[in-house]
């Protein structure tokens, strides 16, 4: 995974859902230079509501905390596995070491959105109900989510986080430390183009000159933005080309978050996720990559 600079225009701004959880949702503090430019680790901390999904104590996918006692990953990640064997750790920035901020959960219901399609991954969202609610900190805290109606406009930029792999060919272990991208959204239309079977549940990056994206690995985890100082996810990693990762002009997918507020909320019914609805404007820009998984013929999943 490789990183860029992060630009997103806020146009329109308002929030819905429970007050509380909007107090706190979409903070982080340690996050102190959001304008980072080139391929860089992520600083302990500026994500804290990245999760990592294990199985077997192996990293298997991304996620990301949205209340006390829920993650929001892929439906993919979620697939053919029991519950008792997975745990979720959060706070911890590098895979290969334990960090006195983190704190390591069972997993007590694993949710699968019941229309997700395995072959077109048309509704690849899933939530994670931890053992026991987390004790929020500067390490560990929830991100908002894009609330139904949110628009995000071609080339306006997104951050995307995760330890998927960080070159196409580049086998296990994953990177130790959690790595940063800025990424610039592509019309469905251009992305439908090269795949044919992107629906509106969908979303797209795509760089121009390549060498940062998404990659296997990276599959679960969040694309975010920020509005009006609050970091809002507005897609879940879940797919990338088949010919490789961090190609130019290659299109990587994303659940669409905005789609599934009533799902999510219909989930969680005891101190909801905090939705935020929110407009990003088109901004020229640098452009960069991160990595993800693949598809049928054209593409992959990243799990």
């Amino acid at each position: 995974m490789e990183l860029r600079l992060l630009v997103c225009v806020v146009v329109a701004l308002a929030v819905t859902g429970s007050n509380a959880q909007l107090d706190v949702c979409g903070q982080a503090p340690l996050n102190t230079n959001p304008r980072i430019v080139g391929g860089h680790a992520a600083v302990e901390g500026a994500w804290p509501w990245q999760v990592s999904l294990q199985v077997s104590d192996q990293h298997l996918c991304g996620g990301s905390l949205i209340n006390d006692q829920w993650v929001l990953t892929a439906a993919q990640c979620l697939v053919g596995r029991a519950t008792s064997r997975y745990k979720v750790i959060l706070g911890r920035n590098a895979l290969n070491s334990t960090s006195p901020n983190e704190l390591i959960r069972t997993v007590s219901r694993l949710i699968r959105h019941p229309a997700y399609n395995i072959n077109t991954l048309d509704n690849d969202i899933g939530l994670v109900k931890l053992s026991s609610p987390v004790t929020f900190t500067d390490y560990i805290r929830p991100v908002c989510l894009a609330a139904y109606g949110s628009v995000f406009e071609h080339d306006s930029f997104c951050w995307a986080t995760g330890w998927g792999h960080i070159k196409t060919g580049i086998e296990l272990p994953y990177p130790q430390r959690l790595q940063q991208v800025d990424l610039p959204i592509v019309s469905n239309e251009v992305c439908h183009d090269f795949y044919g079977i992107i629906s509106d549940n969908m979303m797209c990056t795509r760089t121009k000159h390549g060498g940062m994206d998404t990659c296997i690995g990276d599959g679960g985890g969040p694309l975010v933005r920020k509005s009006n100082n609050r970091w809002v996810q507005v897609g879940v990693s879940i797919f990338g080309s088949a010919g490789g990762c961090g190609l130019a002009n290659i299109p990587s997918g994303y659940t669409r978050v905005s789609q599934y507020q009533s799902w999510i909320e219909s989930q969680i019914t005891t101190n909801p996720p905090g939705f935020v609805f929110s407009r990003a404007a088109q901004l020229s820009a640098p452009l960069l990559l991160l990595s993800v998984s693949l598809l049928p013929s054209s593409f992959f999943i990243l799990s």
